[in-house]
């Protein structure tokens, strides 16, 4: 293991003890459950899927967290209308269909010791194009050494330029998806192959003890089916992709979230490392990042990324993970940090930040801030990704109200222009703390496992604390500085490229 950068996190409590880890963490009902089963010695987890080489629990282990979470915490997200399907659109997959791209993942042919791949949807303003705050940082410093394979479309021949992503060693995975799903499709799983994953998922339902509503299952068990459809197609073009770039490194986004089990045990069986870019907040209470004994030295190890590229050493300071974590920071984060306007230059404006979770607590909050501030207070809401697409419709009470909604790309530009951030459950909250804000957290039963008070002392529940919590921000005093060290680890591009040449 190198020793030229710093480690710390799960991987180091667990070895000096497992069991007195588990006992001080704040876990919810639902990584309780998960642990509890993937400790207890159940041989069926070790299932593979059927005619492959790749587990199942993997596969089905975060759809079926995220069921537990609708059905025990009572948190879902809103739903908006459908999206209509536009003539543009068509042209836009016939285009993709017919037309050689030649930002296509297929053309890249060159090897390459780092290879980023990555959603694609972490953007930022960039002057030459869309930025992607996740991996432009660390990609660009590594220069050529480096490229970058997003998942979202690049429709080279008609997107705009400066719709084009900034780092011009970009290229897309859109193709090689097209091709594993047209693949998955003509060729299912058969019935045979159908019924033992169907079995294997009825015996973890009964193995949870009826923590699951019955009516969840289903829709646990198409989705499942739907993703062992497509491992054998998928490790095809992924394994033909590694013996082509021949990578020494892989920095993939959400490594640990169970659907890139496939690439990251494809990528060991090479020798090649794999590490996965913090995106947003992880801690305790995130069933990606929490594992339980059946993880640790065993098959399904290989299932997980080796490290985690952590913003800085508190975010892994709970996670149970046989992975390695190295804190690097955030760039963007810490170059906007550093550039910001002092307190009393910016405009009087509260950021209200949603996370989809408890949407009408949120609006609520927004409604009776708007009441109390001064009418010369701007009180902006900024959307969840998922929520832009019905941001009108979904916030709908709050801008009857006079609340307004932040639409700027970049985060980091949102909280410098704010005296104020108020949420719930959101990484913006952690990412406020250097900006010298005040940070105000909307009580929930969620915000005690997401955004402890030893952090944000101020607790958003009634009337009276809304109105104390305004009347310090109308104040012309800056809250206290808080430079986040532990949080967000500083010299980020340095850090990053200590651990990128570590051998």
């Amino acid at each position: 293991m190198p020793t030229n950068f710093p480690i710390c996190g799960a991987f180091n409590m667990r070895e000096n003890d497992p069991r007195g880890w588990r006992e001080i963490m704040s876990d919810t009902v639902i990584i309780r459950a998960l642990l509890d089963l993937e400790d207890s010695g159940f041989d069926l987890l070790f299932t593979k899927v059927p005619g492959t080489q790749a587990y199942l629990w993997p596969l089905a282990r975060w759809p079926i967290a995220n069921a537990l979470a609708s059905a025990q915490l009572k948190v879902v997200g809103p739903a908006g209308p459908s999206q209509t399907f536009v003539p543009f659109d068509y042209l836009r997959l016939v285009a993709r269909e017919l037309l050689p791209n030649p930002r296509s993942v297929d053309r890249l042919r060159a090897e390459v010791e780092h290879l980023f791949i990555v959603g694609g949807g972490t953007h930022t303003s960039a002057p030459l194009g869309i930025g992607n705050w996740l991996s432009d940082a660390f990609a660009q410093a590594l220069g050529d050494q480096a490229a970058v394979v997003q998942e979202d479309v690049l429709d080279f021949h008609l997107t705009r330029r400066k719709s084009r992503p900034a780092n011009p060693r970009t290229w897309t995975k859109d193709p090689v998806a097209t091709r594993v799903g047209r693949a998955a499709k003509g060729h299912p799983l058969d019935a045979s192959q159908r019924e033992r994953v169907i079995g294997f998922l009825e015996a973890i339902f009964s193995r949870l003890g009826g923590l699951l509503e019955p009516s969840q299952h289903d829709g646990i068990i198409q989705e499942v089916l739907k993703r062992a459809s497509r491992v054998r197609y998928d490790e095809v073009e992924f394994s033909s992709i590694l013996d082509r770039l021949r990578p020494r490194r892989i920095y993939l986004e959400e490594a640990a979230y169970g659907h890139y089990a496939g690439y990251n045990r494809l990528a060991h069986e090479r020798g090649i490392e794999v590490a996965e870019l913090q995106h947003g907040w992880i801690g305790a209470s995130h069933a990606a990042y929490n594992y339980g004994q059946a993880w640790f030295d065993s098959p399904l190890t290989s299932s997980l990324p080796d490290t985690l590229l952590t913003f800085g050493e508190f975010w892994s300071e709970e996670l149970r993970i046989p992975a390695r974590s190295v804190p690097v920071g955030k760039p963007l984060l810490e170059f906007s940090a550093n550039g910001a306007r002092g307190y009393l230059e910016r405009q009087p404006r509260l950021l209200l930040v949603s996370s989809v979770y408890e949407t009408e607590k949120l609006i609520a909050a927004g409604v009776l801030l708007k009441r109390l501030l001064p009418d010369f207070w701007e009180v902006a809401l900024r959307p969840h990704p998922s929520e832009r697409a019905n941001t009108e419709l979904i916030f709908a009470d709050a801008l009857s109200h006079g609340v307004t909604i932040d639409r700027e790309v970049d985060v980091n530009v949102s909280i410098s222009c704010s005296r104020a951030v108020v949420g719930i459950v959101s990484t913006v909250l952690f990412e406020a703390l250097p900006f010298n804000v005040h940070i105000g957290v909307i009580e929930t039963d969620l915000a005690e496992f997401y955004a402890g008070n030893n952090i944000f002392p101020e607790r958003l529940d009634d009337e009276g604390s809304f109105s104390k919590f305004v009347n310090a921000i109308c104040s012309v005093e800056a809250p206290p500085g808080e430079s986040g060290r532990a949080i967000w680890q500083p010299k980020s591009v340095e850090g990053f490229l200590r651990y990128s040449r570590s051998v």
